[in-house]
Protein backbone atom coordinates (compact mmCIF):
# COMPACT_ATOMS: atom_id res chain seq x y z
CA UNK A 1 0.00 0.00 0.00
CA UNK A 2 1.40 3.83 -0.87
CA UNK A 3 0.87 5.38 2.40
CA UNK A 4 2.56 8.99 0.76
CA UNK A 5 0.60 10.90 -0.89
CA UNK A 6 1.42 13.79 -3.39
CA UNK A 7 0.78 16.91 -1.55
CA UNK A 8 -1.33 19.11 -3.78
CA UNK A 9 -0.75 23.55 -3.89
CA UNK A 10 -2.78 23.83 -1.22
CA UNK A 11 -1.83 21.33 1.11
CA UNK A 12 1.98 22.69 0.04
CA UNK A 13 0.30 26.52 1.42
CA UNK A 14 -1.18 24.85 4.33
CA UNK A 15 2.74 22.96 4.93
CA UNK A 16 4.45 26.19 4.40
CA UNK A 17 2.12 28.23 7.50
CA UNK A 18 2.36 25.26 10.20
CA UNK A 19 6.11 25.33 9.43
CA UNK A 20 6.34 29.32 9.64
CA UNK A 21 4.08 29.25 12.86
CA UNK A 22 6.52 26.63 14.47
CA UNK A 23 9.79 28.65 13.41
CA UNK A 24 7.87 31.67 15.38
CA UNK A 25 6.98 29.39 18.27
CA UNK A 26 10.43 28.41 18.15
CA UNK A 27 11.71 31.69 18.01
CA UNK A 28 9.76 32.86 21.05
CA UNK A 29 11.08 29.72 23.51
CA UNK A 30 15.02 29.62 22.02
CA UNK A 31 16.07 33.81 21.52
CA UNK A 32 18.97 32.66 18.75
CA UNK A 33 20.63 36.19 19.41
CA UNK A 34 21.39 38.49 21.64
CA UNK A 35 23.80 39.21 24.99
CA UNK A 36 24.41 36.10 27.13
CA UNK A 37 23.62 36.79 30.71
CA UNK A 38 26.13 38.53 32.86
CA UNK A 39 26.68 38.90 36.21
CA UNK A 40 26.12 36.71 39.29
CA UNK A 41 22.76 35.04 39.27
CA UNK A 42 20.51 36.39 41.87
CA UNK A 43 17.02 34.63 41.11
CA UNK A 44 16.21 32.02 38.87
CA UNK A 45 12.64 30.08 37.65
CA UNK A 46 11.99 27.70 34.78
CA UNK A 47 8.38 27.75 32.87
CA UNK A 48 6.16 24.77 33.21
CA UNK A 49 3.80 23.61 30.37
CA UNK A 50 0.58 26.08 31.41
CA UNK A 51 3.37 28.71 31.55
CA UNK A 52 5.09 27.70 28.20
CA UNK A 53 1.67 27.74 26.97
CA UNK A 54 0.30 30.52 27.43
CA UNK A 55 3.77 32.61 25.96
CA UNK A 56 2.34 30.84 23.15
CA UNK A 57 -1.45 31.61 22.97
CA UNK A 58 -1.48 33.41 19.95
CA UNK A 59 0.98 30.96 17.69
CA UNK A 60 -1.57 28.05 19.31
CA UNK A 61 -4.75 30.14 17.89
CA UNK A 62 -3.34 30.63 14.42
CA UNK A 63 -2.39 27.08 14.14
CA UNK A 64 -6.22 26.09 15.37
CA UNK A 65 -7.20 28.41 12.22
CA UNK A 66 -5.09 26.97 9.53
CA UNK A 67 -6.00 23.39 11.12
CA UNK A 68 -9.67 24.15 10.92
CA UNK A 69 -8.81 25.24 7.67
CA UNK A 70 -6.73 22.67 6.39
CA UNK A 71 -9.66 19.79 7.61
CA UNK A 72 -12.33 22.00 5.70
CA UNK A 73 -10.37 22.06 2.18
CA UNK A 74 -9.38 18.09 3.09
CA UNK A 75 -5.72 18.42 3.45
CA UNK A 76 -5.01 14.49 3.47
CA UNK A 77 -4.26 13.14 7.13
CA UNK A 78 -0.91 12.22 7.10
CA UNK A 79 0.29 15.63 6.67
CA UNK A 80 -2.38 16.97 9.39
CA UNK A 81 -1.08 14.91 11.68
CA UNK A 82 2.19 15.30 11.09
CA UNK A 83 2.25 18.91 11.23
CA UNK A 84 0.13 18.96 13.88
CA UNK A 85 2.30 17.28 16.12
CA UNK A 86 5.80 19.17 14.83
CA UNK A 87 3.90 22.43 15.08
CA UNK A 88 3.38 21.70 18.79
CA UNK A 89 6.83 20.75 19.82
CA UNK A 90 7.90 24.32 20.80
CA UNK A 91 5.98 23.73 24.19
CA UNK A 92 8.33 20.60 24.80
CA UNK A 93 11.41 23.32 24.82
CA UNK A 94 12.06 23.98 28.44
CA UNK A 95 11.94 28.02 29.05
CA UNK A 96 14.27 29.71 32.16
CA UNK A 97 14.19 33.74 32.90
CA UNK A 98 17.33 34.19 34.81
CA UNK A 99 18.03 37.53 37.19
CA UNK A 100 21.06 38.83 38.00
CA UNK A 101 22.77 42.00 39.54
CA UNK A 102 23.32 43.36 36.08
CA UNK A 103 19.78 42.07 34.20
CA UNK A 104 17.55 39.51 33.16
CA UNK A 105 17.82 36.92 30.59
CA UNK A 106 15.60 34.16 28.89
CA UNK A 107 17.77 30.38 28.57
CA UNK A 108 20.71 32.07 28.28
CA UNK A 109 20.99 34.72 26.18
CA UNK A 110 18.36 37.61 25.17
CA UNK A 111 19.69 39.65 28.49
CA UNK A 112 19.04 43.18 29.26
CA UNK A 113 20.52 45.17 31.32
CA UNK A 114 18.25 47.15 34.19
CA UNK A 115 19.75 49.90 33.25
CA UNK A 116 17.84 49.31 29.36
CA UNK A 117 14.79 48.84 31.37
CA UNK A 118 12.07 52.33 32.04
CA UNK A 119 9.81 50.29 33.81
CA UNK A 120 7.13 47.26 34.33
CA UNK A 121 3.81 46.23 34.38
CA UNK A 122 1.97 43.49 35.72
CA UNK A 123 -0.75 41.99 34.19
CA UNK A 124 -2.52 38.62 35.00
CA UNK A 125 0.11 35.82 35.54
CA UNK A 126 2.74 37.87 33.53
CA UNK A 127 5.29 40.96 34.30
CA UNK A 128 5.76 43.09 31.22
CA UNK A 129 9.13 44.53 30.79
CA UNK A 130 9.25 48.46 29.05
CA UNK A 131 13.03 48.74 27.46
CA UNK A 132 13.93 52.42 27.47
CA UNK A 133 13.88 52.86 23.74
CA UNK A 134 11.10 50.90 22.86
CA UNK A 135 7.45 50.67 23.16
CA UNK A 136 7.09 46.88 22.44
CA UNK A 137 6.90 44.90 25.76
CA UNK A 138 8.82 42.04 27.01
CA UNK A 139 6.64 39.56 29.44
CA UNK A 140 8.26 37.65 31.74
CA UNK A 141 5.68 34.94 32.68
CA UNK A 142 5.56 33.04 35.98
CA UNK A 143 3.58 30.73 38.27
CA UNK A 144 1.73 32.29 40.95
CA UNK A 145 4.12 31.14 43.96
CA UNK A 146 7.07 33.33 42.51
CA UNK A 147 5.66 36.58 42.17
CA UNK A 148 6.43 38.04 45.59
CA UNK A 149 10.24 37.07 44.80
CA UNK A 150 10.21 38.15 41.34
CA UNK A 151 8.49 41.82 41.92
CA UNK A 152 10.99 42.25 44.99
CA UNK A 153 14.04 41.93 42.33
CA UNK A 154 12.53 44.30 40.14
CA UNK A 155 11.75 46.74 42.38
CA UNK A 156 14.98 46.42 44.26
CA UNK A 157 16.86 47.19 40.40
CA UNK A 158 14.02 49.40 38.69
CA UNK A 159 13.45 51.32 41.67
CA UNK A 160 14.50 54.67 40.73
CA UNK A 161 12.20 54.48 37.42
CA UNK A 162 8.84 55.16 35.98
CA UNK A 163 6.50 52.59 36.58
CA UNK A 164 3.52 51.60 33.81
CA UNK A 165 0.52 50.84 36.34
CA UNK A 166 1.47 48.45 39.04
Amino acid sequence: MNYLVVPSSLEIVYMVLFLFITTLMYRRAIPISGKKIEGDVIYSWTLGYAERVSLQTINILLLLVILISSTISRMHATYLILFTVISLTPLLVPIKFTMTKSGIGQNGKGFMRWTSLAGFNIRGNKILLYPVNSRKSIPLIYSSSQKQNILAYLNRYIKKKKRYGT
